[in-house]
């Protein structure tokens, strides 16, 4: 399924596009409505967009300016074009910034049918390459992980597994970077929270590059970020950075690898015992026991003391064994894991910190768990991403305050967000409704209910 959004000055336009698509069985789902160019753009920078559908004449940025945007700076989005003007001019323009489809008002439903076909088709056919990129990037970050675990003993044995990847060991250099916010900077106003900063981060790094971005931690909106394949210069980052979302960052180099076992390395020199314990109990209750007992055999090696290693796993896993019995290798491996009390402690910390710009780091560090693992454990037991957990419970206490007196400016700020348009943006993502015509109609039927009743 494709990510779609619509962005037209005209309400009715975008609801009659919107209810056609999501009735119908084009492979997209509409994921937003904007009624003008800018809002798109600032949306584009932080979500996953595959096709815009847009009109020409709107308030800020023109539909054929934000063409031009999408073509300079997210080439990989499709754009289709409807509009009441059939002039040349628009049409030689929209065909210079590669737009999909040009169609004129009012719509033919054929035609427009068509145009969606099309535009799959051409996203399909790029589908392979992109997702073989993504998902490389998603086991990369797995693979350098037990690298700098020490799970992998050697240079030959790197790059036999590194090569199963389809990617040359040879052409492996790097830079890892080290990525913030001018806090002090007036330019530096980002507004959306640092989950979204990383996301827009790796979507700008991209576009310039193409190497592979494989973010490495976040600690107090530091990003680490390991660039693979090229040595991107660090200004034109920085350059890019600001021309597309409009912050100043620094971004300095924490060191250079010339492959990816030489970053293992370095990684691996980084890495503290409590790092080491938390990648192992994040295996323990993923259940790869194998990797478990080599993890364990490592850490004794650099003189941790195996039962105390041991009990602090329990411990952080939920496991209540008394100090008289004996705590051994394989008690840990039959023992019946709480996976709950992790899961349970996880969602304890969000609703009790939603209100705050916490991250996924932040409560996978929280509950002792590596923040990669972390992710993947947290969407098997509760069958939602740790993100969508975290917006859920935002919005279910954006609906309580709702039924106050208080301003929608200051209930945004009580959950979570600093900018009014983003919130009401997630709201209505979430409820179908905006803030407003929730207080206004979803209330006033409740109560209408209640005073039959």
């Amino acid at each position: 399924m494709y990510n779609l959004i619509i962005v037209d000055d005209e309400e009715a336009t975008r609801d009659m596009i919107a209810r056609f698509i999501n009735k119908s069985d084009f492979g997209f789902q509409v994921i937003g409505c904007f009624s003008n160019g800018k809002d798109a753009l600032n949306y584009i920078v932080r979500n996953q967009v595959d096709l815009v559908i847009t009109d020409i004449k709107m308030p800020n940025i023109t539909g054929i300016e934000l063409a031009e945007n999408i073509y300079n700076t997210f080439p990989a989005i499709k754009v289709i074009i409807i509009s009441g003007f059939g002039e040349f001019g628009y049409a030689k323009s929209a065909i210079e910034y590669n737009v999909a489809n040009y169609l004129l008002k009012p719509i033919v439903i054929k035609e427009f049918a068509d145009a969606l076909e099309r535009a799959k088709q051409l996203l399909d056919s790029e589908k392979s390459i992109i997702t073989e990129t993504i998902s490389y990037e998603d086991r990369l970050s797995e693979f350098l992980n037990e690298l700098s675990m020490g799970l992998i003993e050697s240079k030959e044995e790197c790059e036999k597994i590194y090569a199963k990847y389809g990617a040359d060991f040879d052409k492996s250099q790097g830079r890892v970077l080290s990525i913030e916010l001018c806090s002090n900077d007036s330019d530096s106003n980002w507004e959306y929270g640092k989950t979204s900063f990383l996301t827009a981060l790796v979507n700008v790094m991209r576009n310039i590059t193409t190497a592979y971005i494989v973010p490495l931690s976040e600690k107090n909106g530091n990003f680490i970020i390991a660039v693979i394949g090229e040595i991107v210069d660090i200004s034109k980052i920085k350059s890019n950075i600001f021309e597309t979302l409009n912050v100043t960052v620094q971004v300095e180099c924490v060191f250079i690898f010339c492959n990816i076992w030489d970053l293992s390395i370095k990684l691996a020199e980084r890495k503290t015992k409590d790092e080491k314990v938390m990648f192992l109990a994040s295996q323990l209750l993923l259940g790869n026991t194998v990797m478990v007992k080599k993890i364990i055999d490592n850490i004794s090696e650099d003189g941790g003391k195996e039962q105390d290693l041991i009990q602090k796993i329990l411990t952080i896993i939920g496991i209540d064994k008394s100090e008289s019995a004996a705590l051994t290798e394989n008690f840990l491996f039959d023992a019946n894991v709480d996976t709950g009390n992790v899961i349970q402690k996880a969602k304890t910390y969000i609703e009790q910190n939603y209100q705050n710009d916490i991250t996924r780091d932040e409560v996978a560090n929280y509950v002792f768990m590596n923040s990669s693992y972390f992710s993947r454990y947290f969407s098997q037991k509760t069958g939602i991403s740790f993100y969508d957990y975290l917006v859920s419970i935002r919005m279910k206490k954006a609906m309580q305050l709702l039924t106050t007196n208080a301003k929608i400016n200051d209930i945004c700020k009580k959950v979570g967000y600093n900018n009014a348009k983003y919130f009401a943006k997630n709201f209505k993502k979430h409820t179908t409704y905006t803030p407003s015509e929730y207080r206004q109609y979803v209330l006033k039927m409740e109560s209408a209910a209640n005073d039959e009743d």
